[in-house]
């Protein structure tokens, strides 16, 4: 109404002055002066107008990019604040905490793409596999913070990447790949130079010990405890063990149990209970070799107790389950996001209907869609190789472990055999847990028990001599999982394996391989194989057999 009345006025003022009788040249005069003067006011408004817009949208850009940078600055403190408190747990060696909060870490970080939150948590992630002795799984997050940090030209962390790398092939027996990774780490253009230098020296020792080098590798120790950096928390123990591993290596067995007992009394001194287990166990090991069984024994219990308190083997099951399954969670999106990506090429080419240039294009990103998943299957495939591998060196572990064990308890019984005999405790501690989930976990490894049609958790009951509380509770604490989903993981584990395997197994239909691990029917097993691998046997046997050849 204002508007109106405001286009009206000038009007109004023309008819106003004529009412006044005044000379008709002399009205108009009036009329055009005031309507001048109503255009210069509306001008005024209008410009007025024009610079509070203005104004307006450059205080909501401004507003924007402040709560954007404040929202980026939550994220960051968020994940230093995680990543700190990992490493805080870490150093306390308690190792399944730490993992959480790295997991939790590294899921904010893909959350909104933090680059630098993904490789540091990823480093901090296999930095804590590497303490519990998981080397695939501390490699494979390695190598995604190695890729991360590469992507980001963040050299310094890159070059930490590649040390941690080489200690894990190192590890593995991988002296090929120890070596490629420690001349990518020497062409790395880190900041500090000594630091550098130290860690260069330090490689060349790992290297040279396992080519069996063992001048030379001593020779690089000695000169890498010369540059160690001053505040190295571990004081150069590990120096020391790699100088015992060199004289077991070489039949010194007396001087190689100098330095384990060196570094025990060292790390008890500062409370670092990871060396303290594996120097019992080498000078458990020289022992057995120079003879003193008794004093053997001994240091084998002490590393036995203290892997105990270490170790909290279902926290950390527990802990590996949830990063396990936020990878999963991200491998199912990377999936589905190339399935909706290709999808969506296809509603596009169909609805333009150029045929000539869109289906060229739409075939082009079928094929790059198709490789990129194949890439994905691929990961997924090298993946369960690495825990196969890893598997069979546990196995071994695991027996020598439930060995001591029962060695331990025979003690014990004999000790409590006068004591008269008390009902029996509905729930198991954490030591006959752990020994429970290691007589489960050999049961389960053994495939022709497991194949058989009728296996069933009494027929494991009974195999474990426990009864069906203890298992199930076992089964679910420690496990993570019911028994169904853990029987089918390890026939589908047996079945990757047959899979691949033509030199001894390549005879066999895939049919064939089912029915032998256990399987009846065709549609149980596929569905159990596509929820453990996310693709269909045929699937995997083909790109497995194709990797396998290239």
């Amino acid at each position: 109404m204002e508007n109106s009345k405001e286009k009206g006025l000038p009007l109004f003022l023309f008819f106003k002055n004529r009412k006044k009788n005044l000379p008709f040249s002399k009205t108009i005069r009036i009329f055009a002066a005031e309507t001048t003067l109503i255009w210069e006011m509306d001008n005024y408004t209008l410009h007025t107008s024009y610079i509070t817009l203005i104004r307006c949208l450059i205080l909501s850009f401004i507003l924007s990019f402040a709560m954007h940078a404040m929202a980026d600055g939550q994220v960051d403190d968020r994940l230093r604040q995680l990543i700190a408190e990992g490493n805080t747990l870490a150093q306390a060696e308690q190792y399944s905490d730490a993992l959480e909060r790295f997991t939790t870490a590294l899921k904010l970080a893909e959350k909104e793409k933090h680059a630098r939150g993904i490789y540091i948590s990823c480093i901090n992630i296999g930095n804590t596999f590497t303490k519990t002795e998981d080397y695939s799984n501390a490699f494979y997050y390695y190598k995604q913070g190695l890729e991360a940090a590469i992507k980001s030209g963040d050299e310094d962390t890159e070059a930490m990447a590649l040390i941690n790398l080489v200690g894990c092939c190192a590890e593995q027996k991988d002296i090929e790949q120890a070596k490629q990774f420690n001349q990518q780490f020497i062409n790395t253009k880190m900041r500090d130079l000594k630091f550098k230098h130290y860690y260069t020296l330090y490689n060349n020792s790992v290297i040279a010990k396992l080519e069996g080098k063992y001048d030379l590798a001593r020779y690089y120790i000695l000169e890498a405890m010369k540059q160690m950096p001053p505040n190295q928390h571990t004081k150069g123990l590990a120096h020391r063990i790699d100088l015992g591993d060199i004289c077991m290596e070489e039949g010194n067995f007396a001087e190689a149990a100098t330095y384990y007992i060196s570094v025990l009394d060292s790390a008890q001194t500062v409370g670092l209970l990871d060396y303290s287990r594996y120097a019992c166990e080498h000078i458990a090991e020289a022992y057995e070799k120079l003879g003193k069984q008794e004093e053997a024994v001994l240091y084998r219990n002490r590393a036995l107790a203290i892997g105990d308190t270490l170790f909290n083997q279902q926290q950390m099951n527990l802990a590996k389950s949830k990063l396990n399954t936020f990878e999963r969670e991200k491998r199912e999106r990377k999936i589905f996001s190339l399935n909706t990506s290709l999808n969506l090429s296809l509603f596009v080419i169909t609805f333009v209907g150029i045929l000539l240039l869109l289906s060229l294009i739409f075939l082009y990103v079928i094929r790059k869609k198709n490789q990129n998943l194949i890439q994905s299957y691929q990961l997924l495939i090298e993946k369960n190789a690495d825990l196969s591998k890893q598997n069979e060196q546990s196995k071994l572990l695991r027996e020598q472990y439930l060995s001591a064990l029962d060695r331990i308890e025979e003690i014990e019984n004999d000790a409590t055999a006068e004591k008269p005999a008390t009902a029996q405790s509905p729930y198991l501690n954490d030591q006959q847990m752990t020994r429970l989930a290691k007589r489960i976990t050999a049961i389960m490894e053994d495939v022709d028990t497991i194949s058989n049609p009728d296996f069933s958790q009494s027929r494991l009951v009974e195999l474990t001599g426990s009864n069906s509380t203890y298992v199930s509770n076992v089964i679910n604490n420690v496990f993570g999982k019911n028994f169904k989903t853990l029987l089918n993981e390890y026939r589908i584990r047996e079945a990757c394996k047959r899979l691949v395997d033509k030199e001894h197994y390549g005879n066999l239909t895939i049919e064939a391989i089912y029915r032998e691990l256990g399987y009846v029917s065709p549609t149980v097993f596929i569905n159990a194989f596509k929820k453990v691998n996310g693709m269909t046997p045929s699937q995997y046997q083909k790109l497995a057999r194709a990797q396998n050849d290239s």
